[in-house]
């Protein structure tokens, strides 16, 4: 029984290994994501600064020229900030997904205890057999 059990923890513990590498993979792409967005903002940033640059250059110009911009540059604001949005929630979910993997950091390091008092206790039953 206590082989089974030491058997039945080994799996448990291959299993969480499996999860965790898993989950670093989830962790690194939804971190590359945001990487990537945070870019995009910055970029979008860039644009709507430059826009905003525009439009005051084009007070000069035609009523149409400045609709136009500014319809350009709202969306521009909009696009940004659903983007600043999706970082903010990615982030979120990178830090659900780091105490995820605290949790199962901790439940491995209980298996590993519980495995070696197992062992411990078989090795010590075994001493007297083997006398």
């Amino acid at each position: 029984a206590v082989v089974s059990t030491q058997s039945t923890g080994k799996k448990q513990l291959e299993e969480m290994r499996c999860q965790l590498g898993e989950r670093d993979a989830h962790i690194e792409n939804l971190n590359e994501q945001v990487a990537a967005l945070t870019s995009q903002c910055h970029g979008l940033q860039r644009d709507v600064t430059q826009l905003q640059q525009n439009e005051s250059d084009t007070d000069k110009g035609t009523e149409l020229e400045n609709v136009e911009l500014k319809t350009q540059l709202d969306a521009l604001r909009e696009e940004r900030d659903s983007l600043s949005s999706s970082v903010f929630i990615l982030e979120e979910q990178v830090n659900q997904l780091n105490g995820d993997l605290k949790s199962k950091l901790d439940k491995i390091e209980e298996l590993e205890e519980v495995a070696d008092g197992l062992r411990n206790g078989i090795i010590q039953k075994m001493m007297p057999l083997q006398k």
